[in-house]
Order: structure tokens, then sequence, then C-alpha cells
């Protein structure tokens, strides 16, 4: 990936938006290989990747939650 890649489909089905490409990868355990389409530099490219596994986020600090 590179950055100002657009992602157009994950495993050959297309991505329609930020929460559908998001739904796709929760659905798919960690250490998968998939394939995406990705948009770059007007033209189209396929990349074959891993998924990682999306560490924790860091503990609110005090009093930042209402």
């Amino acid at each position: 990936m590179r950055p100002g890649d657009i992602i157009v489909t994950f495993q050959g089905e297309p991505i329609q938006s930020p929460h559908d490409l998001t739904r796709r990868v929760a659905g798919t355990p960690p250490g998968s290989k998939v394939t995406l389409r990705v948009a770059r530099s007007g033209g189209q490219t396929s990349v074959d990747t891993t998924l990682g596994r999306l560490k924790d986020a860091p503990p609110s600090p005090a009093g930042a939650e209402r």
C-alpha cells in the first residue's frame, strides 16, 4: 500500500464505503492473506497483503469520559 491508494475491492468484492471495508476486514481473521485492488496514479493494481491484529487503544486520561 502507498499513501493515496484507494481500496476498490477486498478479496474480489467491491468496496462501497469506508464502513464496508472496515466490516470486511473485521470479519477476516488476523494473519489471513488477502488481495486488494487499489486505485493508484490513474490506474488500478492488485496488492497481496497479510492482515495484522489491531492493537488495543490506549486508555483515556482520567476524567476524559463523560
